[in-house]
């Protein structure tokens, strides 16, 4: 298990934590997250290990997350950026590449149109550029409210969202995580960032704001 190190940031301080050797990639896993508890999810452990053998991987909590701080936290979508930019200069990685999945695809596309001069490459997976796109307003609105309401049974629904055919174990499991990793304030507000932002660089088309261009990797 990697050592886990706290940095401060102007959304608040952030756990996050290094692993492997070689040229620095950043890694947000999704629109909450969980340093320790992540490890322990279906295949995620071994995932990282293999991109270690290749990188140091920097991975960290998001403000409001896991094992970062819950209170006096700033989670908006410019805070969050604020966050993994912040992270990036304690694990001293002047220039890196990004890996963002989910709603994180989105931050890593806002951190390359901000800061050209520092990414090396941009990889998003199971990500979109508008948050609006996901489902209808209503839809998104009743996920929202569920989550506020019961946090239990918002965090089923949305496995059921993020994993075809979940098995019941893995319901279980995904559900845990979820709301191990935060309160159901912090979590329908996390969703809510998610679906009212809008970043064209996260679905592999041109970023706004300039002529840097990246090597850019798209998936779903």
């Amino acid at each position: 298990m990697p050592a886990i190190r706290y940095c401060t940031t102007p959304a608040g301080r952030v756990a996050y934590s290094t692993a492997g050797a070689g040229p620095p990639l950043l890694c947000d896993s999704g629109w909450i997250t969980h340093l320790t508890g992540q490890l322990e999810l279906f295949s995620f452990a071994s995932f990282m290990a293999r991109l270690a053998e290749r990188y140091t991987v920097i991975r960290y909590d998001k403000p409001g997350c896991g094992l970062s701080d819950r209170d006096g936290i700033d989670l908006s979508f410019d805070g969050q950026v604020a966050a993994a930019l912040a992270v990036a200069d304690a694990a001293r990685a002047d220039r890196f590449s990004l890996f963002g999945a989910s709603q994180a695809g989105q931050l890593a596309a806002a951190i390359a149109a901000k800061c050209p001069e520092r990414v090396e490459a941009l990889v998003v997976y199971g990500t979109c550029a508008n948050g609006a796109d996901l489902a209808s307003a209503e839809v998104r609105d009743s996920l929202v409210a569920l989550m506020r309401a019961h946090w239990g049974l918002g965090s089923k629904v949305l496995t059921g969202i993020f994993i075809p055919d979940p098995s019941p174990e893995e319901v279980e499991a995904f559900a845990r995580m979820q709301r191990e990793s935060a309160s159901a304030a912090v979590g329908s507000q996390l969703l809510e960032v998610y679906y009212h932002t809008d970043h064209p660089g996260a679905d592999g088309g041109p970023a706004p704001g300039g002529g840097h261009h990246h090597p850019v990797r798209v998936g779903a």
